[in-house]
């Protein structure tokens, strides 16, 4: 695999009902951009045997087929709107095809943030880079359905959070 998954619409409708009606998860609002990102709060459930210790989903596909955002509960509650916005920007405003979308999503949603939160988002993100580096690394790629130019993303993202951490 070269790259993270596009998804068809109607995966990414199937899944806003199931994260909507089947497991009842809270929907939240993101204003942290120029419009509204809506997310769900995801169980903390979702972590297990993931060796994350938060969780980020996306489902997107085309731009005008819709996404599904969803941020885990344990993520600190004055920054999970940054978290959903960065995921959201990621793929829906950077774009699936661009290399640089994870570094870019993170610049951006950096800029848009009080400065008293950015060590704390800084820190938490690094630690999922961190953490999803290392589970491509026991479980390889098809596992986690990346491509080798989301992790050197990943890469990238991560390396950019740690400057601001230091």
């Amino acid at each position: 695999m070269t790259k993270m998954i596009r998804f068809p619409k109607p995966e990414i409708d199937r899944w806003r009902n199931i994260l909507d009606t089947d497991w009842k998860c809270p929907k939240r609002v993101s204003n942290v951009g120029d419009s509204p990102v809506n997310y769900f709060e995801l169980p903390n459930r979702v972590t297990e045997g993931t060796g994350l210790t938060r969780v980020l989903f996306r489902m997107t596909g085309e731009p005008d087929e819709g996404y599904v955002v969803g941020v885990t509960e344990n993520v600190p509650e004055e920054l999970k709107d940054y978290w959903a916005y960065a995921e959201w920007a990621e793929f829906m405003k950077y774009g699936l095809d661009n290399p640089d979308k994870t570094l870019h999503a993170e610049q951006d949603t950096l800029s848009r943030m009080p400065s008293e939160i950015v060590l704390d988002y800084a820190t938490t993100k690094a630690q999922l880079y961190s953490e999803m580096l290392q589970g491509v690394r026991e479980k390889g790629l098809d596992y986690w359905k990346f491509g080798i130019s989301d992790v050197k993303g990943f890469i990238r993202a991560k390396s950019f959070l740690e400057e601001q951490i230091s």
